[in-house]
């Protein structure tokens, strides 16, 4: 392989990587949202795939949380990675 590739995983908002992928910084972008409508950088989406989250908790916190899911996250505290916005 050659020793000048190199692989460099960033997250931020599609926003910023947009901008830096419009102006040479990067390469390429995944991201879990398509390219915006209208948008005036010269890019392509294309689906790669898809994939489901899991929700674990102890037994006695799930049956409290269950009904009215995803809902009843809201004011109780939970650990996820990225950005994660639920809309009602």
């Amino acid at each position: 392989m050659d020793d000048s590739i190199k692989v460099v995983c960033k997250e931020t908002s599609l926003e910023v990587l947009l901008g830096e992928l419009a102006v040479n910084k990067l390469d390429a972008v995944l991201s879990d949202t398509s390219l915006p409508t209208g948008s005036p950088l010269k890019a392509y989406s294309h689906l790669i795939g898809k994939c489901g989250i899991s929700f674990f908790a102890h037994k006695n916190l799930a049956k409290t949380l269950v009904d009215n899911f995803p809902q009843s996250l809201n004011s109780n505290p939970f650990f996820t990675t990225g950005e994660v916005l639920i809309s009602i």
